[in-house]
Formats: structure tokens, C-alpha cells, sequence
């Protein structure tokens, strides 16, 4: 009965809150898989625009204080903070540092399985050495964001030169984005084919600042 009513009051949960409220949720869930990419990408971007900002991390500090058996959740929030920090607007390292308290208590964080006895915070504790370590040092934190910079923009240039690879389905240069192959021109349309242009990067959201 009280797995029932668990369950039930976690399928709630998941459906309250804003839309970007709810993506945070999805991204510390305690199921036993990690949160995508595109997600983490999507709500990195959030942080900078002010209102969502505060929806992003009102909700992310949120899963840090869930139960101990959450404790999945707990890690994924930390590791969410993480690719804010490297991704996110520059207001989320201030915040962090303000409530570096907050990460510390994690440090000592403790969950056994009621199952086997076993110990389950051990990846949260040392999640969250690592974050006060990494909060703690201008040099690294300016390091982690560069590198992900750089990332960034070499997979911007990469996309750039494949014609396309995410937007139609992985087809890369053998598709013109049409619907027909490169240098297959439909009936009665003048050919559509341009000298190769230099890959453009996109504008970083650091940039915006």
C-alpha cells in the first residue's frame, strides 16, 4: 500500500511545476538512467533568460534536499549544477558560491539500502567534494567553461561542413535539405548549388552576458 501511494505521489510530482520546472525534474529523476544532452543543453540555455533563471535553479536546489532515498536524484542534481557551471550563465557560479553550504552537507551525505545494508551516498559525497573543490577555484572553473567553449564550436564547424547531419536525419552531404540528392536538380529549377562557404560559428550564449 505505501508503494502504491509512493508511486502515485511521484507521478504527480512529475507534472507540477512549470514546463522548464518539469525538465529539471526530468533531469534529476532518481530512475536508474542518466538525463540526455539535449535536455542539460536546453535548460543551460534557460539560465539566461532572468525569469527562467530563477525557475531552473529554485527547482535544482529543490532536488538537492530530497529524501535520502532519492539519492539518484541527488547525484544527477549535482552533476546538472556541474554542466550549468560550464555551460550555463555566469550568474549560476555566483549563485553555487553563495550557497556553497548547501553542497558541503553533501559531502557527508548517507543512505543505506534497506534491502542489503549497502551504502548508496558514496556517489554523492564524492560528487560533491569535487564541487566545492571546482567552486573554490577561479583557474578551474575558467578552464572547465573554455574547454567547453571549444567544444562547442568545433562541433558547430563540424555540423556546418555536413550539410546538414542533425537536421535531416543523419544524411549529411548526399542530401540538399530538399528532399533529392546534391547535384540533382528538380525539373524547371535552376540549380540551387553555391560555392562552399567557410563554416560560420555560433554566437556563444556567454557573449550575451
Amino acid at each position: 500500500m505505501d508503494g502504491m501511494l509512493a508511486s502515485i505521489s511521484g507521478m504527480v510530482d512529475k507534472v507540477r511545476g512549470t514546463p522548464l520546472e518539469r525538465k529539471v525534474k526530468e533531469a534529476t529523476s532518481n530512475e536508474p538512467w542518466g538525463c540526455t544532452g539535449e535536455v542539460k543543453n536546453e535548460i543551460a540555455k534557460a539560465t539566461y533568460n532572468y525569469q527562467q533563471y530563477k525557475e531552473v535553479m529554485g527547482m535544482l536546489w529543490k532536488r538537492m534536499e530530497m529524501p535520502g532515498k532519492n539519492w539518484r536524484g541527488i547525484y544527477k542534481a549535482l552533476v546538472l549544477l556541474e554542466f550549468l557551471l560550464k555551460a550555463g550563465s555566469q550568474r549560476v557560479t555566483e549563485e553555487a558560491r553563495e550557497k556553497l553550504h548547501r553542497i558541503r552537507g553533501l559531502e557527508h551525505f548517507m543512505y543505506e539500502d534497506p534491502n542489503d545494508g549497502s551504502d548508496k551516498g558514496s556517489g554523492v559525497r564524492t560528487k560533491a567534494v569535487q564541487m566545492v573543490k571546482l567552486l573554490r577555484s577561479d583557474k578551474a572553473l575558467h578552464k572547465l567553461r573554455e574547454s567547453h567553449k571549444k567544444t562547442k564550436a568545433k562541433f558547430s564547424s563540424v555540423s556546418s561542413e555536413g550539410g546538414g547531419i542533425e537536421k535531416y536525419g543523419g544524411y549529411g552531404k548526399d542530401f540538399d535539405g530538399y528532399g533529392g540528392a546534391l547535384g540533382q536538380d528538380e525539373p524547371g529549377r535552376k540549380s540551387r548549388r553555391k560555392k562552399k562557404k567557410k563554416p560560420v560559428y555560433e554566437e556563444e550564449e556567454d557573449e550575451d552576458e
